[in-house]
């Protein structure tokens, strides 16, 4: 994955990869790992 992120970050990708199902995720430097991250508004305060 990089050295963007730390190790647990980079499970999550995977698994979400691997398996059927979408991280949800803030971060923009994520996007680009593919359609199965989606990247979201963070909420306003």
């Amino acid at each position: 994955m990089g050295d963007d992120f730390d190790e647990p970050i980079d499970v999550l990708i995977a698994q979400s990869a691997a398996e059927p199902l979408i991280l949800l995720t803030a971060d923009g430097r994520l996007a680009r790992y593919g359609s199965t991250v989606r990247l979201i508004e963070r909420p306003r305060r």
